[in-house]
């Protein structure tokens, strides 16, 4: 009951049960005995209230910091997104579970330039500023996290609509030419995406994976700044990676 109520809850209820034992105590028992049962009903009641009250507070401190911690550990400082073993975890449990999904594996195209150019600084303000791009376009039920470096994963649990999916990733590309802004003209930035689905195209979460990297090194390939799906890639480009496998 310390967990799960809370203190005024708790009190109350308490409150009520000693004053029917001391009305019961009152009419069963002589006076003599019935007022030490009452002295002693409510003085272990006030007692108690103020043990109950503190241990729900230090029960709420330490739920508030082990939550704290959790998130903490799962979160990439810069984007606020999942970090690399949050998002695989999440993914993971979500697929084993029989959930079924939509993987987009998304890159900054030409990020090392901005490094080169800008310094790290800068760099490191354009992920956060991606990460909240992410945040604005896909909801909060969706398992969004960064990789790596700037490679970034987005996972639409539950089967989606093509056309939602391809308004999604084309309204993220958008979002992000609009917002981040780049003032050196010859550097080309923007993003790409290679977008896979489970079961369909793999049914573990390094299996989707894989298939939405190959769509991204595709997208990357041809042209950037686009999205591509893993069931739409040429027959000719998935030979090429199968001959590149079997060496």
């Amino acid at each position: 009951m310390i967990i799960i109520d809370r203190p005024w809850r708790l009190i109350t209820f308490n409150a009520a049960q000693v004053v029917i034992f001391c009305l019961c105590s009152n009419y069963v028992k002589e006076w003599e005995v019935a007022s030490v049962d009452i002295l002693n009903a409510v003085s272990f009641y006030f007692l108690g209230a103020v043990l109950n009250t503190y241990m729900i507070k230090t029960k709420a401190k330490e739920l508030t910091l082990r939550r704290y911690i959790e998130h903490d550990r799962d979160t990439d400082p810069l984007t606020l997104l999942y970090n690399k073993a949050a998002v695989g975890r999440e993914i993971t449990k979500h697929i084993n579970g029989g959930g079924t999904g939509v993987f987009m594996f998304v890159d900054l195209d030409n990020f090392k330039k901005i490094n080169d150019t800008y310094g790290h600084a800068m760099g490191d303000d354009v992920l956060h500023e991606f990460g909240d791009c992410i945040r604005r376009i896909f909801r909060h039920t969706d398992i969004l996290g960064r990789f790596g470096g700037d490679e970034f994963i987005i996972f639409l649990p539950h089967p989606i609509d093509d056309d939602v999916i391809s308004t999604r990733a084309q309204d993220l590309l958008d979002l992000m030419n609009e917002t981040i802004k780049i003032e050196d003209e010859s550097i080309d930035f923007h993003a790409s995406i290679g977008i896979a689905k489970c079961p369909e195209n793999g049914a573990t979460y390094e299996d989707v994976m894989e298939k939405a990297d190959q769509a991204l090194y595709y997208s990357k390939k041809n042209g950037k700044n686009m999205f591509m799906y893993y069931d739409n890639l040429p027959e000719d480009y998935l030979k090429t990676l199968e001959d590149q496998e079997d060496k």
